[in-house]
């Protein structure tokens, strides 16, 4: 997660330490549509794609009374809480806040293991910390996974938070790509991790949520599961190469806890923060701010004085990135928001465009993560970006991507 240990800046000091001595010796949904719009075959893959656009949204579910309604058997929150209320949440949030007017999200929890009611299933296995740091199994009787926030000590909520994104994203972006990667990889899921950051782990192949000393869990956030997720989209898509940055001359250690792009140019792990906040995105089309309950702001977290919002970045260079922190030029996060911009923009005009073929950008996307390696930077992925575009779809949206870069002073 960022300057403290924001989400999109995936390390404490102790982890990032030891993690990138670690990565040193590493080698190695919702709307639905049966219609399609075409499909595309290169090296004997096919995809067929949807024509509906933003396959992949949450939609607002709100049922006041959730709790006790029996046509649903999960009650959470839309996207975080502090989204949902469209404003700061007073006093913050807590451990023993009582959200119960929030908790309102009404959904239909699927893919869990009905054989013993646990969240686990062959893509993620989620257990939550306990109140005495032990990882508990999340598991019900009844199949049913509605749980209180307040007081909830086990992290319960989270879990069935993260539970239902992470199957919603695996399923969507199936359908609106033709590929998830991380798909059917039996990951674990920690919640109520007691650390302040949300980490993918690639080196062990988990993901870790943790939370504030209030009690402020990241697992009440469905971006930062699909952002962290994203990054295991893109180790799997990649083979794991895109971590491995031992070798690279574009990156570099800065600050105490911090990896930084030696220039403007960029470097793979800042593409790899972007595309995490693109994952998330394609959850939440409209509404493309990051932690917002995490800073109690319904416009997102700031981090040197950079928004953390795909739409927010619209006119951001490489440039104003590199320079936004005088103490860490290049850091990774503020680099990353260029790239998950420049995408969200090319995503957007072809919206407008047509619709029907905005799920073929989403699935250039999906196919792009697997060219990428520890050692790219904005002007190899770019074109990369183009190689895969002409196997696809014979380059038809080349010329946005590099007028956008363009734009960004790429």
């Amino acid at each position: 997660m960022g300057g403290k240990s924001y989400m999109g800046r995936s390390w404490s000091l102790f982890y990032i330490v030891i993690t990138f001595l670690l990565m040193i010796s590493y080698q190695n949904c919702g709307k639905s549509s049966s219609s399609t719009q075409g499909s595309a075959a290169v090296n004997n893959k096919e995809f067929v794609l949807p024509s509906a656009a933003n396959v992949c949204e949450i939609e607002q579910n709100f049922v006041s009374d959730c709790a006790t309604n029996g046509d649903f058997n999960a009650c959470i929150f839309w996207k975080n809480p502090v989204a949902q209320n469209g404003a700061a949440i007073t006093p913050a949030v807590t451990r023993n806040s009582d959200l119960s007017s929030l908790q309102i999200q009404a959904v239909n929890l699927t893919g869990f293991n009905t054989s013993n009611g646990c969240l686990e299933n062959s893509s993620f296995d989620f257990k939550a910390y306990d109140g005495s740091g032990d990882l508990e199994d999340v598991c019900v009787s009844d199949q049913k996974f509605k749980f209180d926030y307040q007081g909830d000590t086990s992290g319960r909520v989270g879990s069935v938070m993260g539970f239902h994104c992470l199957n919603h994203q695996k399923n969507c972006m199936e359908e609106s790509t033709g590929s998830f990667f991380a798909g059917n990889q039996n990951i674990d899921v920690h919640t109520n991790a007691d650390f302040e950051n949300a980490t993918w782990d690639f080196v062990n192949r988990r993901m870790e949520m943790g939370r504030t000393s209030q009690g402020n869990e990241f697992a009440l956030s469905c971006e930062v599961f699909a952002h962290e997720m994203g990054h295991a989209n893109a180790s799997y898509a990649s083979n794991f190469k895109i971590n491995e940055i031992a070798s690279a001359d574009n990156i570099q250690n800065c600050g105490t806890a911090s990896l930084c792009c030696v220039d403007e140019k960029g470097c793979s792990w800042a593409i790899y923060e972007g595309l995490a906040d693109y994952h998330g995105g394609l959850l939440y089309p409209d509404n493309t701010h990051f932690l917002e309950t995490y800073v109690n702001d319904p416009l997102g977290v700031r981090e040197c004085g950079l928004p953390r919002s795909m739409d927010l970045n619209n006119f951001l260079t490489a440039e104003q990135s590199y320079e936004a922190c005088n103490t860490l030029k290049g850091e990774i996060h503020l680099m990353g928001r260029v790239y998950a911009s420049v995408w969200w923009e090319v995503r957007k005009a072809i919206l407008e465009e047509d619709s029907t073929k905005v799920s073929e950008v989403d699935a250039l996307f999906s196919e792009h993560l697997t060219t990428l390696t520890g050692d790219d930077d904005f002007e190899s992925a770019l074109a990369k970006i183009k190689a895969t575009d002409q196997a696809f779809f014979e380059g038809r949206y080349s010329a946005r991507f590099e007028a956008e870069f363009a734009r960004r002073g790429i």
